[in-house]
């Protein structure tokens, strides 16, 4: 069951397992009275998992419904247009890609998307015009894939993965880029909820390393190296409080084997020539 948050007008809306069949009802509250605003048999049997939203300007009831972890679809019911028994509106219904919903503006609705973007791209979709050619990519695909995206406070924040680390960018309404998030070290970062009507977000951030841990790691990894005369090596450690403990020194670095080169041959020339200029 979900539900929005106006104190004045509350709306509920829930889906319940039939035999074979899950019907959606809505139910409104003013004060103490309760009236269902809508009832209807979903077509989707049982089996598919559906999952709902209210838009945060009351005006929509989201659903999404999911058939593995590969494809999923969206409806929406206008809750200021549809009658008790229309039924709710096909919007991603073929089945061809991820979607997340982010938000609104009025008949726009914002998704996350990996179709035609495997690393992942953010669309806008007017409810009046839904055919993907008329779809407008507001934050296009890049070589770092997006790990998440929230709307909040008239921005979009996306979270990209780069090299096992995240990076946090910022963009308008309108798609227009508006800044990187500076973060603080090399970590991986998760949260960025909100409303759209907001002016500020937190988020969890989660450091692996302190700068000083990386430095005083690399200096044993090249120590251990040059006093064995090795090539090329990695040093596995552990991570003890604030002290490193080497366990293994002896490791062929994976990046550099022939299988990986076609992706990491340009970091191997430049971690050789440094290492040549540190011996």
């Amino acid at each position: 069951m979900v539900g929005n948050e106006d104190r004045d007008l509350q709306m509920f809306a829930a889906v319940c397992d039939g035999l074979d069949r899950q019907r959606l009802v809505v139910l409104e509250r003013r004060s103490s009275a309760f009236r269902v605003t809508y009832h209807r048999w979903l077509d989707s049997d049982f089996r598919r998992p559906v999952s709902m939203a209210f838009t945060e300007d009351g005006r929509y009831l989201v659903i999404r419904v999911s058939d593995g972890y590969d494809v999923n679809g969206y409806r929406y019911l206008d809750l200021g247009r549809a009658p008790g028994d229309a039924d709710a509106v096909r919007l991603l219904d073929r089945w061809d890609a991820l979607y997340a919903f982010l938000g609104n503006r009025g008949r726009t609705f914002y998704f996350r998307t990996n179709l035609g973007a495997p690393n992942g791209r953010i669309v806008a979709i007017d409810l009046d015009r839904p055919a993907p050619g008329q779809w407008r990519t507001l934050v296009p695909e890049t070589t770092d894939a997006i790990e998440d995206a929230d709307f909040v406070g008239g921005h979009f924040v996306v979270s990209y993965l780069r090299d096992a680390r995240s990076v946090v960018r910022l963009f308008g309404a309108d798609g227009a880029p508006r800044g990187d998030v500076a973060l603080p070290g090399v970590a991986q970062v998760s949260g960025f909820e909100g409303h759209d009507t907001e002016t500020e977000v937190f988020f969890a951030y989660t450091d692996f390393l302190t700068p000083r841990q990386r430095e005083e790691l690399q200096a044993i990894t090249l120590t251990i190296n040059a006093f064995f005369g090795w090539d090329f090596n990695s040093c596995e450690s552990l991570l003890k409080g604030d002290q490193w403990y080497p366990i293994d020194f002896a490791n062929a670095c994976p990046d550099s084997q022939v299988q990986s080169l076609h992706f990491h041959f340009p970091w191997l020339v430049v971690s050789n020539l440094k290492w040549s200029l540190f011996c």
